[in-house]
């Protein structure tokens, strides 16, 4: 499998009535965050004065095939993912298959245009902290007053628990001087993060891939000072007082094993053609040359995530999420023992940088 044939089977599977077709999925996206009313009206003045970036007037063919194109070459643009995709070429997937054969085109169609929403969320709530902040105001009171995510699985459950305190970090950060941001903000969190979803694979036998996440848990950021042979150091502001940016050792190296690494972990989610969304919109996956905020954006398109899965979880003449079945072992395991080999590789750059340093002294 490569680029060409795996964009043709998404784009192979849209449904496409029209120019509307998208805006109307999207829109009912947005109805599930509770962010647009059923008269699409927005919420909240700040989300209405950002409507028509959320919501264009038309989404055509060609934007949808634009979008798919630029998340895949995003894709590949990850040395780990790229060699991943070379070595499942020829491979079948029965569980996946049989999927795409069934609920294909319903699933890939509605899953893009969830993708192409969370893409606009994410990338609005980047560029502007006000409405992050009105975002997760908005999801809060909504979540705390239905309860929603009592519904959600366990390990969802911990997970949008855990990811709480992250978020207040984030918006906290933006509401105090620059100068006052702590060198190692948020590493622990981070680190902790990793560690859930590392333990969650090993309770399911995943060791390859919980081996991964072991590797990139102990290589953390927030050092006091910058090694310069990996680049690794304390957290700062990038130059737009946008993101937190985090330094562990080798930036970009990490940040590729960890979307990789990520992306095997959520194979094994029954809800997998969504949830991979997170790491696949552009707005997360386009961080090759600025490697440190990638998690920043990350951390967002996950609580954005989360909140959905909720919504939909609680609601019950929904629930479509938790139904689904999509994932596929055979895929899983697959991937993690290629993470494996891509994690034994990141940590030999990490000694060889070291020892290219040491050689120069």
């Amino acid at each position: 499998m490569n680029y060409t044939s795996l964009a043709g089977i998404v784009k192979a599977n849209l449904m496409f009535s029209g120019e509307q077709e998208m805006i109307e999925r999207m829109a009912r996206h947005f109805q599930v965050w509770q962010l647009m009313q059923d008269d699409r009206a927005w919420v909240s003045p700040i989300l209405e004065s950002y409507g028509s970036r959320l919501l264009p007037r038309s989404v055509s063919l060609s934007d949808c095939h634009d979008f798919i194109d630029r998340m895949m070459e995003l894709f590949l643009r990850n040395p780990f993912l790229a060699g991943f995709l070379e070595k499942v070429s020829g491979k079948t997937f029965p569980v996946l298959s049989e999927r795409m054969k069934t609920e294909g085109q319903e699933i890939i169609t509605d899953a893009l245009a969830f993708a192409m929403a969370l893409e606009k969320l994410t990338c609005s709530c980047y560029q502007d902290d006000r409405f992050f902040e009105e975002c997760i105001r908005i999801l809060r009171e909504k979540t705390k007053k239905q309860k929603s995510r009592n519904a959600m699985p366990l390990f969802y459950q911990i997970k949008a628990r855990s990811l709480e305190p992250v978020v207040r970090l984030m918006i906290g950060a933006h509401r105090r001087p620059t100068e006052k941001l702590g060198k190692s903000t948020g590493s622990r969190a981070l680190q902790i993060n990793i560690l859930e979803a590392t333990f969650s694979d090993l309770l399911m036998g995943l060791r390859d891939n919980a081996m991964t996440g072991w590797v990139l848990a102990i290589h953390k950021a927030g050092k006091h000072r910058i090694d310069p042979a990996t680049d690794a150091g304390p957290n700062f502001w990038d130059e737009n007082r946008k993101a937190i940016g985090v330094r562990p050792p080798l930036p970009r190296k990490w940040a590729d094993l960890y979307q990789t690494w990520n992306m095997a972990f959520v194979s094994k989610m029954y809800d997998f053609p969504y949830i991979i969304a997170k790491l696949l919109i552009p707005q997360v996956a386009d961080y090759q040359d600025h490697p440190e905020t990638y998690m920043y954006n990350r951390v967002i398109a996950l609580n954005l995530y989360m909140s959905y899965f909720s919504f939909d979880t609680a609601d019950p003449e929904r629930r479509r999420l938790i139904r689904m079945r999509w994932d596929d072992e055979q895929l899983t395991r697959l991937w993690g023992k290629i993470n494996r080999d891509c994690a034994r590789e990141y940590v030999l750059s990490i000694r060889q940088a070291k020892l290219c340093k040491q050689q120069k002294r």
